[in-house]
């Protein structure tokens, strides 16, 4: 009895300390990452404890989608984003939580609520999209079984929503892509030839080939030779504009 009664409460303050120490670390980071980013301005941030959001989520339980739970916090429902258990991640998450307070004002972007330190991977919480999510309206289809169907866009919405998918797949997680169209950056590789012949062939394909040089430097392992976002959105009206 005493011993199993020692072993609990070691382990208690073992856990205690250790949500002690995420949360210092985690949330240096996330003070020091806007001033660093965001010319030292602030960014409202709520602060929850793990059990608060065990309890908004139910322990977990409603996920209604890979990543994401559903949950419910100041009678609002929430969407709560948990990673991968592990500290490597933490840098990655903080700076996500700030790109996303930063685009807070975009109406197509979810609005970041606050997050929790206590945990080696910081967990975030954003608003519920009211309106669903983005692959709902990206894709149809009346059974999960059945292959989807594209909904029925512009030819330039369908041709620009499909390039990014194609893009994500192939440079989403960082080596996951084939090394012949890493090295040699052709669009032929992940874009279907038919996109191709109906947005009128060679013109398109010197876009897409833009595209696809300037998505790679977004992705180079070094931060100092990755453009900003303020650039990367210049060269994209600039693509549109001016590459036939």
């Amino acid at each position: 009895m005493w011993s199993w009664l020692r072993d609990h409460l070691f382990k208690a303050v073992k856990e205690r300390k250790e949500r002690e120490r995420h949360f210092l670390e985690n949330g240096s980071k996330l003070l020091e990452k806007p001033i660093v980013s965001c010319n030292g301005k602030s960014i409202p941030i709520r602060t929850f404890s793990a059990k608060e959001l065990s309890l908004a989520t139910n322990n977990y339980h409603n996920h209604p989608c890979r990543g994401w739970w559903k949950g419910s916090l100041d009678r609002r429902f929430v969407l709560v984003k948990q990673f991968p258990v592990t500290e490597i991640l933490a840098d990655l998450i903080i700076n996500d939580l700030v790109i996303s307070a930063k685009m807070s004002a975009h109406s197509n972007v979810l609005n970041p609520i606050g997050c929790c330190h206590e945990t080696p991977s910081p967990i975030l919480v954003y608003e519920f999209p009211a309106n669903g999510f983005l692959a709902d309206r990206i894709y149809v289809s009346g059974d999960r079984q059945t292959q989807y169907q594209y909904m029925a866009w512009a030819s330039s919405q369908f041709l620009r929503a499909k390039l990014m998918w194609k893009l994500m797949r192939a440079f989403g997680i960082y080596g996951s892509a084939a090394p012949s169209l890493k090295n040699q950056a052709s669009i032929n590789e992940i874009v279907d030839p038919k996109i191709l012949i109906e947005e009128g062939g060679a013109c398109i394909e010197q876009q897409l080939q833009a595209v696809l040089h300037l998505g790679l430097t977004c992705i180079e392992e070094d931060p100092q030779r990755r453009p900003t976002m303020v650039y990367v959105t210049k060269e994209l009206r600039w693509i549109e504009r001016f590459i036939p």
